[in-house]
């Protein structure tokens, strides 16, 4: 069905007005809700991506294109993105969770950050260290374990570089 924001805010006023909705109904006014926040999505707004249920912070948002560019703080990557139609709007509460669960990630990333350079500073002096989002092409990776726990990994790439990754999981 192709219908036009304005068509969709007055069915979505139709659907209000109605004094018990079927469960039909509520779900048409969810999807109609969906929607209308896509279509006015913007930099700066918080969603919520639909398939993973993840709350995220939109630094950039493209109509045209219809995707979303967000910071994931799992990643720790600003190039993720996702199609304006897998968002959906969140709660004031959803987003504090969300700031506070971003802030925590960011606290823990930059922690293993550290860790893992002062672990490959130690074993491989005078290496050359890069930070890479996964280690796909890389022969025989290692593990880089801290008090029982990985953290991330890393392997060598030829004369003294090495790739490495930081492990986010708890």
């Amino acid at each position: 069905m192709n219908l036009t924001m304005e068509q969709l805010q007055e069915l979505k006023r139709v659907i209000e007005r109605v004094e018990h909705p079927t469960e039909a109904l509520q779900e048409v006014q969810k999807q109609i809700d969906i929607a209308l926040f896509q279509s006015r999505l913007k930099e700066g707004d918080w969603f919520k991506h639909q398939e993973s249920g993840e709350v995220y912070h939109a630094y950039a948002v493209d109509h045209d294109w219809g995707q979303v560019w967000y910071f994931d703080p799992y990643t720790q990557s600003e190039s993720a993105w996702v199609d304006i139609e897998k968002v959906a709007p969140v709660t004031q509460e959803e987003i504090e969770q969300a700031k506070k669960r971003h802030e925590e990630l960011t606290r823990r990333y930059e922690e293993r950050y550290e860790m893992i350079n002062a672990f490959l500073e130690k074993n491989h002096p005078g290496g050359r260290f890069e930070l890479v989002d996964r280690l796909d092409d890389e022969a025989f990776p290692e593990d880089i374990e801290v008090d029982g726990k990985v953290i991330g990994q890393y392997a060598w790439v030829g004369g003294s570089r090495y790739h490495y990754t930081v492990n986010m999981a708890d």
